[in-house]
């Protein structure tokens, strides 16, 4: 078995080395030197322990540019770097280069998409690594091949975990821990959102998919009325089965008289449509009028004084939303994404809400997936072909590392 590939989230090293030892650790020139000199013994402790073949420090972009471009306030509240760690920050890729480690970086991805990209590329080669970092987000890549070298304050070297460690120190398992931002943080957002603007009561489409399961069990959990609005008796009978009380099926011939009824019964004013094209959109608020009307007290020649309001955050159906007026005068009609949601409500409640995804991880936000496939077997067209479909309930999972190469070795 070929030795295996020590790869250092630098960044990482040089902070912790800076703040954890005391800045009397000095040069011949009287200038602190103590990240550097952390960053070295750490690393060197790695080497001695774990004999690799090759040690690549890996540096880059403080924010990298697709992140900004995904979430403009990503690092944006993190403090300037001090004076005396940019100085050492600056000499560090010399001092690793005379002893031996390669120092690779990037104009526009941080140190870890450099780490995960070799540890890909390690693993593709049959070979091994280690990642050592004080970043959690890396136990995303441990497997089979992979282990993460986790510091931890006041030891003496990092915590060598694999799968089965993540899973005994946090009960998840890094799969389990790739799904628990986007639709987990999605659902609890609709349902915030409905909050914030006053609404009592939800309407979801595709309804049957992962996330319209996620935000089920959210509602049936918090008292809240969810009408979900589905494509088939077999996406019914999913969210039936998990304890949904309002499941109306688009394809019905009675779908519009349904959808009214459950929308009297819930008093659903706000709804989240992952179809995008069509009429569905304009229906929904039809029978949102026709349900406010009917237990109208006054008549008013511009419809009904209730606000109705459609959230567009999908595009299942690529063609023109089409909206036939005929729901009154007070309504609207507009997008929704995550991002821009986490960037009102603030860090706070970005926390809190992050807060109950982790408490919750394995029963409310708990993700289950058709597939699971390598980046190579994401590429090839049998499933691309199924994947495309954009079928709702098919989720697939890529896990970079899979193809069994430590069988082979």
């Amino acid at each position: 078995m070929p030795a295996p590939l020590l790869l250092c989230d630098t960044p990482g090293l040089l902070y912790r080395g800076f703040f954890a030892l005391p800045d009397s650790i000095k040069g011949a020139d009287g200038r602190p030197v103590n990240a550097l000199i952390g960053s070295v013994n750490m690393t060197l402790w790695c080497v001695e322990k774990y004999k690799p073949r090759a040690v690549v420090m890996c540096f880059g972009q403080e924010s990298a540019d697709y992140r900004v471009e995904a979430y403009p306030d990503y690092h944006a509240a993190r403090p300037e770097m001090p004076d005396d760690l940019a100085w050492q920050w600056e000499r560090a890729p010399d001092l690793y280069r005379a002893l031996g480690w390669t120092v690779l970086g990037h104009e526009s991805l941080e140190a870890d998409d450099l780490m995960h990209s070799l540890c890909v590329a390690e693993t593709e080669a049959g070979g091994r690594s280690y990642i050592l970092t004080g970043d959690r987000d890396m136990f995303q890549c441990a497997n089979d091949t992979v282990r993460v070298l986790m510091q931890r304050a006041r030891q003496e070297g990092p915590d060598d975990m694999g799968p089965e460690e993540v899973l005994a120190t946090y009960g998840v398992t890094p799969a389990q821990g790739a799904s628990a931002f986007v639709n987990p943080l999605t659902a609890l957002g609709m349902v915030e959102t409905m909050k914030m603007e006053g609404h009592t009561a939800l309407v979801h489409t595709a309804a049957a998919s992962n996330l319209g399961q996620m935000l089920n069990k959210i509602c049936l959990k918090d008292g809240i009325g969810l009408v979900n609005i589905v494509r088939s008796k077999e996406q019914a009978a999913i969210l039936h089965k998990i304890g949904a009380k309002y499941v109306v099926d688009s394809t019905s011939d009675s779908f519009i008289d349904d959808l009214t009824n459950a929308l009297v019964e819930t008093g659903a004013t706000l709804a989240f449509d992952a179809i995008g094209g069509g009429r569905l959109a304009g229906q929904i608020l039809t029978c949102m009028e026709t349900a406010a009307n009917k237990t109208a007290k006054v008549y008013s020649r511009y419809g009904s004084s209730v606000h109705k309001q459609v959230y567009i955050y999908g595009g299942l159906d690529m063609r023109p939303t089409e909206l036939i007026r005929s729901f009154g005068m007070a309504w609207g009609i507009g997008g929704w994404l995550l991002f821009p949601f986490l960037q009102k409500i603030g860090p706070a409640d970005g926390a809190r809400l992050r807060q109950r995804v982790v408490d919750e991880l394995k029963t409310t936000f708990a993700s289950h997936y058709t597939q699971v496939v390598s980046l190579q077997e994401a590429l090839q067209l049998s499933n691309i072909a199924a994947y495309g479909k954009r079928a709702t309930g098919e989720k697939y999972l890529i896990n970079p590392n899979k193809g069994g190469w430590h069988k082979a070795q």
